[in-house]
């Protein structure tokens, strides 16, 4: 610790060390970031579970298609259930969390899993336990395995209407632009036209206001200033004159022979009534002095 001697007296300075901390719960980056080792281990060996995964489902659905009598096209059923759970999902996983399409993206790919769980249950069911079923409870599952497809087109045909549709809505053509290509440029710009247009033609139109002059004021002031001279046979003082000058704005009294002279002016400040009273008063002369 250093020492100074000034005066006879010792003088000690001490040093500060300043030291930056990080926080301890800050994440580190490079511990974060996921290998690529990692990925390429996920991708393989999802690669090769879809790939069982889908033959498996195959040929439970092949069987549960014969079932229902589909016989010489029961390889369509398992290429129609697994491509919708397949396309759905992929759909789900790609869309960002705030599109607006997402949680109809996600129903539908909820229904196309269950659906294909559901199928691979029954045709299992039926094999190993169709003897417990009655006929009638048999005859109503077949059916609804061969009510599939129809049920399959329309989830397809809603998915996409909604995916189109608000590509559509976005003005600002990018997504419409990835879907629909020019064509969607062009909606979404007509369509913002038609809003502008619309907005334009509902905006009321304002008029226009003229700030008065001073003949203005003195055709409203000048037989306002008279009638107090007259009734009170002097001067007007400031405070009934503008209390005269605002009673007559109020009850639109001022008017020219060209129109209102002073419209929209509903009252007046005692300094614009004691500016006018003088502007009046040099108007009229010793008439406005001496009213009699």
């Amino acid at each position: 610790m250093p020492t100074a001697a000034l005066g006879g007296n010792r003088v000690t300075a001490s040093t500060t060390s300043f030291e930056t901390t990080q926080p301890t719960n800050a994440p580190d980056v490079r511990k974060t970031a996921t290998p690529q080792s990692a990925v390429r281990a996920a991708r393989l060996g999802g690669a090769i579970a879809l790939a069982a995964a889908a033959s498996l489902s195959f040929n439970a659905l092949c069987d549960l298609a014969r079932h229902a009598g589909l016989h010489r096209l029961a390889a369509l059923l398992p290429i129609a259930v697994d491509a919708f759970a397949a396309s759905t999902l992929f759909v789900a996983y790609r869309l960002p969390a705030g599109h607006p399409a997402r949680r109809t993206t996600t129903r539908t790919a909820r229904l196309a899993l269950a659906l294909t769980i559901a199928c691979n249950g029954l045709d299992h069911l039926l094999d190993l336990a169709g003897y417990l079923l009655t006929t009638h409870t048999r005859n109503l599952l077949l059916v609804a395995v061969a009510s599939l497809p129809p049920l399959i087109v329309e989830r397809l045909l809603h998915l996409q209407t909604a995916l189109v549709g608000e590509a559509v809505t976005d003005v600002t053509g990018n997504e419409t632009g990835h879907l629909l290509g020019a064509a969607g440029h062009v909606i979404a710009e007509k369509r913002q036209n038609d809003v502008q247009a619309v907005c334009h033609e509902a905006e009321p139109s304002r008029p226009t206001r003229t700030r008065p002059t001073d003949e203005h004021w003195l055709t409203v002031a000048a037989p306002v200033y008279r009638m107090l001279a007259e009734q009170t046979g002097r001067r007007p003082t400031e405070t009934a004159f503008h209390a005269a000058l605002t009673e007559a704005l109020t009850a639109d009294s001022a008017v020219t022979d060209d129109g209102p002279a002073l419209d929209g002016v509903r009252s007046v400040s005692l300094s614009t009534a004691k500016r006018v009273r003088a502007m009046v008063e040099a108007a009229l002369g010793p008439e406005a002095t001496n009213p009699d």
